[in-house]
C-alpha cells in the first residue's frame, strides 16, 4: 500500500513539473538579478512570477503571510548585521526586536541604516535614547508619526513595567 501512495505522488509531482514546464515557457517572467519582478503583461494587467494577474486574481491570505514571513526573516537577518554586538538577537528585549523589525520592514534596507544615532543607541541599550532618536527624526515629522508613535508607545510600555 505504501508503495502505491509514493507512485501516486512521484507520478502527480511528474504530471505537475510538465504543466510547470509549459506554463513556465508561454506565461515567461520578468527577472532582474535572479528577483522576479512586477510587470504589464501583453493585455496590461500587473503580473508577478509566471503570469500572476495581480490585478484580478492578487494574493490569497496564505500567499501573503507567506511572502510576508520571508520578508521578516529578511528583516531579521540584516537586523542582526547591523548591531555590532555578539548575541545581538538573543540579548535584545522582545518588544524591542518588534520594533526594530517593524521598522527596517517600513524603511528598507537603506532607509533604516540612515537612522545612525537610532542604532547607535540600541547598541548601547539606550532605549530612551533611541525613542527620543525616533522623534527627532525627519521621519517622525513627516509619514512615519502614527507608526513611530505606536512603536514608541510599546517601547515606553515596557520601560514602566
Amino acid at each position: 500500500m505504501h508503495d502505491s501512495i509514493t507512485k501516486q505522488y512521484e507520478e502527480r509531482d511528474s504530471i505537475t513539473k510538465q504543466y510547470e514546464d509549459l506554463l513556465i515557457k508561454h506565461e515567461g517572467s520578468r527577472v532582474r538579478n535572479g528577483r522576479h519582478m512586477a510587470y504589464s503583461c501583453p493585455t496590461g494587467y500587473t503580473t508577478i512570477g509566471f503570469g500572476r494577474n495581480l490585478d484580478t486574481r492578487g494574493l490569497s491570505e496564505k500567499e501573503a503571510l507567506f511572502l510576508l514571513g520571508n520578508d521578516i526573516i529578511n528583516c531579521t537577518n540584516d537586523l542582526e548585521c547591523i548591531f555590532s554586538y555578539r548575541f545581538f538577537w538573543e540579548e535584545t528585549p522582545i518588544v524591542v526586536r518588534r520594533v526594530l523589525v517593524d521598522l527596517r520592514f517600513a524603511l528598507g534596507y537603506t532607509g533604516f541604516r540612515k537612522f545612525k544615532r537610532a542604532i547607535e543607541a540600541i547598541n548601547h541599550k539606550k532605549y530612551n535614547t533611541f525613542m527620543n532618536e525616533l522623534i527627532d527624526s525627519k521621519w517622525y515629522r513627516g509619514k512615519g508619526k502614527h507608526r513611530l508613535d505606536d512603536n514608541i508607545e510599546l517601547i515606553a510600555e515596557w520601560l514602566s513595567t
